[in-house]
């Protein structure tokens, strides 16, 4: 999938796979895409600038994974 992010495509396939093998866990590929279309819609939609939006993306959506893994353990 290639999400518009301020009129130009970003190929995500390289930023879940690099989110995927920074947690190092069992979280779906589906689910971190879902997670990074997200926050390109409610986030970065309006980027003008979009040449570190992988970088961006990639923290963005590591700690708010981690951050559910933690609620995840706390809850269990």
């Amino acid at each position: 999938m290639n999400p518009a992010a301020g009129g130009e495509t970003v190929e995500l396939g390289p930023i879940v796979r690099k989110v995927s093998q920074s947690l190092g866990t069992s979280v779906p590929d589906e689910r971190i895409e879902a997670l990074i279309v997200e926050l390109l819609e409610e986030e970065f939609s309006d980027a003008r600038v979009t040449a570190f939006l992988p970088v961006f993306l990639h923290r963005y959506a590591l700690e708010a994974l981690r951050r559910e893994q933690e609620a995840d353990q706390r809850g269990h």
